[in-house]
């Protein structure tokens, strides 16, 4: 598994986060993975990114800044995950 400049939430497991579903509940999620690193609103009601990774190096709008890092993310709507987002980021 590539890391680079990767933050991973407490107790997150590749293997585990392989294992989460579209269709899940949110609980579900979080009984397998324990809570994201952040849980981001989108302008779309009921939808939300949990992010389970983050660049460890931010810019001053707190986005990746000239980093190589694993993005994992899930998208949630009304508490149901409907996309998993896994890639690696190459800057």
């Amino acid at each position: 598994m590539l890391i680079g400049q990767t933050k991973y939430s407490t107790g997150y497991s590749e293997f585990k986060f392989r294992s989460v579903k579209p269709g899940m509940r949110g609980e579900e999620v979080e009984k397998l993975l324990g809570q994201p690193l952040h849980k981001i609103q989108t302008k779309d009601r009921g939808e939300e990114i949990w992010n389970y990774t983050v660049p460890k190096v931010l810019d001053d709008e707190g986005k990746g800044a000239n980093c190589h890092y694993t993005e994992r993310d899930i998208w949630m709507i009304n508490n149901v995950a409907v996309k998993i987002h896994h890639e690696f980021f190459f800057d």
